[in-house]
């Protein structure tokens, strides 16, 4: 009897809970490339080689071939004919690209965002926005990256406060 309870206790449990999901290394080494592409790590044009990726991830070159094939395939990366990649170069084209999407998904999320504000999400928004309006007038690549963080900082913070209508 007590066991039967128990036995429903954990269905229960286990129907309300997500599933571990098993990561790769290829998945692990796709991860960080990819966040270190979006922070800024690397500069427009740097070139990467495998055997450079993998000593710095501590890891063999397969995992990092097949994460730079993925990187490939979205664009974030361009192949080289030597067998190493490189970052793409920034555009007038590429960047107006970039903007347009972005003016149309933030814009809308702001607007959500605004109807549900209060004055503790404003309050946390507002230094972080300050900290990246502040950081524009420098010039280094390492400081727009930083800059770049701090901005994407302010954007998800409007973007959680637009979630509970998402």
């Amino acid at each position: 009897m007590q066991k039967a309870a128990i036995e429903r206790n954990n269905e229960t449990i286990a129907a309300q809970l997500t599933p571990v999901g098993r990561e790769t290394v290829q998945d692990r080494v796709y991860s960080e490339l990819r966040r270190a592409l979006i922070g800024g790590l690397f500069e427009p044009n740097q070139v990467l080689t495998i055997r450079g990726l993998a000593d710095a991830l501590v890891t063999s070159t397969m995992p990092v071939r097949e994460a730079l094939g993925r990187l490939i395939t979205e664009k974030a990366l361009e192949a080289l004919p030597n067998r190493s990649v490189r970052v793409p170069p920034i555009t007038l084209e590429r960047i107006d690209d970039l903007l347009r999407a972005r003016s149309l998904i933030e814009g809308e999320a702001i607007a959500l965002a605004a109807a549900r504000m209060n004055p503790r999400v404003a309050e946390r928004l507002d230094p972080t926005h300050d900290s990246e309006r502040l950081s524009h007038g420098r010039r280094s690549w390492r400081t727009r990256s930083t800059s770049h963080r701090s901005s994407r900082a302010w954007t998800l913070g409007m973007y959680g406060a637009a979630t509970n209508l998402m």
